[in-house]
């Protein structure tokens, strides 16, 4: 199976049987699910405008060590740009209780909390 997404519109394809059994040699859900995602995609967003995805307020971007995970600088070459819940590394509601013209960044944890996908997603 392959999924993706729009602003407006998520798609799965899926390719299988039944029962378990293999696609054949080098056959996987990006290789023969994919192809039939694209093609369906493209007709359902002809002349559809492309819009930005948005994240919520309590969302916010860091550059991290793609490594490590570590707190980066933009200009590192191993920087990449990565998605936390605000606050989430103090375990608090502080992320709802912050003043919204407080543009001060929020620490990004040493460890990742626990659960941290379930609570993104």
């Amino acid at each position: 199976w392959f999924s993706g997404f729009n602003t407006d519109l998520v798609t799965t394809a899926w390719v299988g049987f039944d029962q378990p059994k293999s696609l054949g040699r080098g056959e996987a859900g990006s290789r023969t699910a994919l192809p039939i995602w694209i093609d369906f995609m493209r007709v359902a967003l002809n002349g559809v405008p492309e819009k930005a995805l948005t994240p919520p307020e309590s969302v916010i971007t860091r550059f991290v060590d793609s490594e490590t995970g570590k707190p980066a600088n933009p200009d590192d070459p191993g920087a990449m740009e990565e998605y936390f819940i605000q606050d989430a590394e103090r375990g608090d509601t502080a992320a709802t209780n912050r003043d919204p013209a407080d543009e001060t960044p929020a620490p990004i944890p040493e460890k990742v909390p626990e659960k941290m996908r379930e609570k993104l997603f």
